[in-house]
């Protein structure tokens, strides 16, 4: 009764301490702009004024952004006020993905306790709680992030929910009209809809799932009406996909992702077309209306560039992204030396495959979701779901004699030290993001501030004539969020800003008559030295440290 109480009472902190630190980052953390945050939002915008064809974008799958465009609608926002309040959106998909932890460590609850023999023992569930939740919040809180505009939460909802119904499976495969293989496959769907990299790894799902479906022969049909389930909820964007390439498709972010991070060879059909070389410049030309036509749908201006096999390389990228891992997160070796140390003091017996034990889902879910992420690129906001299920993994297979009250203490005085980390290190996150979204230091600005310039750039190109669709060129590699609050079109980009002030007065004079003839009303950059050239037009952009902005006379259209 004890235990069961303690256990009650680590299930409602973990939701206070969820809730309340999720409430407080997405506050603090408000002005915060990721690279691809921009993409996510105009593809809600698709939807918000029905530019259908905007959701079906080769690189990013349209889940996420229909999310934000309802958050638009329901909320009234514009370019100056969205990221604020967007961050809605993500508090609500966080307050979804604690939902999702709950549910699977309940399953886990009833696992453990069915696991307990004359011999041997499980982890104490108060033990494996205080694990389990804190070791989520890290994930949720400190790898994937409230601040961040991208689905990558939405993924760990996902999965989490796929863990759940699989354990659910595993209980009670025996289920009237497949209604858990059904909802398998939906979920497998949806993920895909939020992230198509989740295509890849549903085989991994429906593999599991035959595992814990009963036997073979009521297990296959139970699973085909799970990938029939998934296939349908798929179908509106593979359709809308292929419809683009000409071909069947599922996205192309894959294809190029090895031909960018391994090796890749052919031409691009359609890419940005030149208009001077040192300082490069190039001209973006989308068919869709968007801010930024080369961050929208990146795999569009290489189509046409294809993978090129090359074993060597590929095992140094792998090699290269698994030390990553660790080298963004190096505690994790804490963990690792925390299993050891109890695994030598009771054992690890993660149970059988066939049906698949629940240490045995996790790990391999685990494997194949770090695995698969590690073949091109990672970053740990990418594999935040399967470390937290490496770690529920271990908590699943450790076993202790039920003999020997020393080795349980043990497991306790692990756990305590395990759990005080976890929450040591979400402690140090929250002041640290809530800080530099706030305050900053005096060598980075904080969140707020370059924001503020942001919206301070768009001001001043508002003021100088610049109206709705211009067209503009930007230096350098700001965040091009002033270009939307503008109400402009980024259609030439110079992606070297020491290049161009090095080319001299005339050859600047060149490409400055290029953009006039390409129909470019202004440019702004963000570098120091441009503070030099003011004769040549150029003007500091007021409160702000480094942005500047020239503006062009109106030429004819390219």
């Amino acid at each position: 009764m004890n235990s069961e109480y303690w256990t009650r009472c680590l299930r409602w902190a973990f939701w206070v301490a969820g809730l309340l630190c999720g409430a407080v980052l997405c506050y603090t953390t408000r002005f915060y702009l990721n690279g691809d945050a921009i993409a996510y939002v105009e593809m809600g915008e698709a939807l918000r004024y029905g530019w259908l064809m905007g959701l079906g974008n080769l690189t990013y799958s349209p889940g996420y952004g229909v999310l934000l465009g309802i958050g638009q609608m329901l909320l009234h926002t514009d370019p100056f006020t969205e990221i604020e309040l967007l961050r809605v959106v993500n508090f609500l998909i966080l307050v979804l993905a604690l939902w999702c932890c709950d549910r699977l460590m309940l399953q886990v609850n009833r696992e453990l306790e069915t696991e307990r023999t004359e011999e041997w023992q499980p982890l104490p569930l108060i033990a494996a709680n205080a694990i389990g939740y804190s070791m989520f919040l890290v994930a949720a809180l400190i790898w994937v992030r409230v601040r961040l505009l991208s689905p990558d939460l939405l993924m760990l909802c996902f999965v989490l929910l796929a863990m759940t119904i699989l354990l659910w499976i595993r209980r009670n495969p025996e289920s009237p009209f497949h209604a858990k293989h059904i909802l398998l496959g939906c979920t497998a769907g949806l993920g895909y809809l939020c992230k198509s990299w989740f295509f890849t790894f549903s085989p991994v799902l429906f593999g599991l799932a035959l595992l814990v479906s009963g036997p073979w022969k009521k297990a296959v049909p139970r699973v085909a009406v799970g990938l029939v389930a998934m296939f349908l909820v798929m179908a509106p964007l593979v359709g809308t996909l292929s419809y683009r390439m000409g071909r069947l498709s599922t996205g192309e972010l894959g294809k190029q992702a090895y031909a960018i991070w391994v090796s890749g060879e052919g031409e691009p059909i359609h890419p940005p077309r030149v208009l001077a070389e040192k300082p490069t410049v190039n001209l973006y030309e989308y068919f869709l209306p968007c801010t930024d036509p080369s961050g929208f749908d990146i795999c569009y201006w290489r189509i046409g560039i294809e993978p090129k096999l090359d074993i060597k390389t590929h095992l140094k990228v792998i090699a290269g992204n698994l030390a990553a891992i660790v080298d963004q997160s190096p505690w994790l070796v804490l963990i690792l030396l925390w299993f050891i140390w109890q695994w030598r003091v009771g054992a690890f017996k993660p149970g059988s495959i066939r049906p698949a034990s629940t240490a045995v889902i996790f790990a391999a879910t685990a494997a194949a979701g770090i695995g698969l992420f590690c073949l091109l690129h990672v970053e740990t906001r990418y594999v935040a779901p399967f470390l937290f299920l490496s770690v529920l993994a271990m908590i699943a297979g450790l076993r202790y004699p039920t003999d020997d009250s020393g080795k349980l203490s043990h497991a306790m005085v692990g756990a305590l030290l395990l759990t005080l980390l976890f929450t040591g290190l979400l402690c140090h996150t929250l002041v640290d993001q809530s800080v530099s979204g706030l305050k900053g230091s005096p060598s980075k600005a904080s969140f707020r501030t370059s924001f503020q310039e942001l919206a301070n750039v768009a001001s001043q190109l508002r003021e100088l004539g610049i109206k709705n669709g211009d067209r503009v060129a930007m230096i350098g590699t700001p965040p091009p969020y002033w270009a939307r609050m503008a109400r402009a079109r980024l259609a030439v980009q110079i992606p070297d800003p020491d290049e161009f002030l090095n080319a001299g007065k005339e050859r600047r004079a060149q490409v400055a008559d290029r953009l006039e003839t390409s129909g470019i009303k202004a440019a702004v950059a963000e570098h120091p030295g441009f503070a030099k050239l003011k004769a040549e037009g150029w003007q500091r952009v007021g409160n702000t440290r480094h942005f500047f902005v020239r503006m062009i006379k109106p030429g004819r259209a390219g």
